[in-house]
């Protein structure tokens, strides 16, 4: 689709993801991973991307969703289009670039499932402009939430906040990064909510945030500073939320880590099903947390078996 396309169908989606959509390639080595040499393993490609994730694991929970992101007019951008559309997300806005290489991420796991080291090619959503996301306004009209990843460029954020807010709209950040989160500072109090890592949020607050006591503090901060709901992740210590009526703190639960790509991806998409469905949100940050341990105990970057049952199974399990 061309940047002028910008008709839209009779189509609503619910919920519209904005940023990054790309080729997700990872190592997976055995056991410990030795620097500066070859280590015997796995190379598993598959579909990823912030916003890409978000969108699918909402789809595959049942939420019409649309995703405006960009990819090259080459093999790799029509692998990433085409999973994405098989899993429900409508893709029919998606632009295509020529004369572009689709975003990629390359991350490399050790055997306990740590990540260690990883590499991020982005460039592409340069082209995710403010024009882009102003001629697709339509879809912001009757939409329940606007999701956006930090990794879209902040002219292109700007106009979906100025959107949202015209057309009554919460929406959701997602920081991605120390780097790219410290950009919102002067925004917290336009965004509804932000789900955000322990890096993250020290760079939204200034505050070192490495326990659940000062994930809960930080947590609190912003929620001062404008933000209605807040959820910090610790990764295996938990997650700690706080929102203008409450604030808790909930423990991670036990689960053998295969791969934690795409966990905290789906672990927000969670979330806002729970908050755009009305549910409590002690309840929406609990299907959060089963959304990432059932992820990360997978090789999928996103479950293709996830589904509301399944959350709730993984919480009395």
């Amino acid at each position: 689709m061309r940047e002028e396309d910008a008709d839209v169908g009779s189509w609503d989606p619910e919920i519209v993801v904005i940023g990054a959509a790309c080729l997700d390639i990872k190592g997976h080595v055995a056991g410990r991973i030795h620097p500066a040499t070859s280590n015997p393993g796995r190379v598993r490609i598959t579909v990823g991307g912030v916003a890409r994730n978000i969108a699918e694991n909402l789809a595959r929970l049942g939420l019409r969703t649309a995703l405006l992101t960009v990819v090259a007019r080459d093999p790799f951008g029509h692998q990433v289009v085409k999973h994405t559309g098989r899993a429900g997300v409508d893709v029919s806005q998606v632009l295509f670039l020529r004369d572009q290489r689709t975003a990629s991420y390359m991350a490399l796991v050790d055997g306990e499932g740590n990540l260690s080291a990883a590499v991020d090619d982005t460039a592409i959503l340069s082209r995710l402009t403010p024009r882009y996301i102003y001629d697709r306004r339509r879809l912001f009209r009757q939409a329940r939430m606007v999701v956006v990843d930090a990794n879209t460029p902040r002219p292109a954020v700007e106009t979906a906040l100025r959107l949202a807010r015209k057309y009554g709209v919460p929406l959701s950040l997602d920081p991605v990064s120390m780097e790219l989160a410290g950009r919102f500072r002067n925004h917290l109090e336009h965004i509804y909510l932000l789900t955000a890592g322990a890096v993250e949020a020290e760079a939204l607050t200034g505050r070192p945030v490495s326990s659940p006591q000062e994930a809960a503090d930080a947590a609190r901060q912003l929620v001062a500073a404008g933000v209605e709901v807040v959820v910090i992740s610790l990764g295996q210590q938990g997650v700690a939320y706080a929102s203008r009526e409450q604030n808790g703190y909930v423990p991670a639960m036990r689960a053998e880590v295969v791969d934690p790509t795409g966990a905290a991806d789906a672990q927000t998409a969670a979330i806002i099903y729970g908050l755009v469905n009305h549910f409590p949100l002690d309840e929406a940050v609990w299907l959060g947390i089963s959304a990432a341990a059932l992820t990360a105990q997978s090789m999928e970057t996103v479950r293709s078996d996830l589904c509301l049952e399944l959350l709730y199974q993984r919480l009395v399990s």
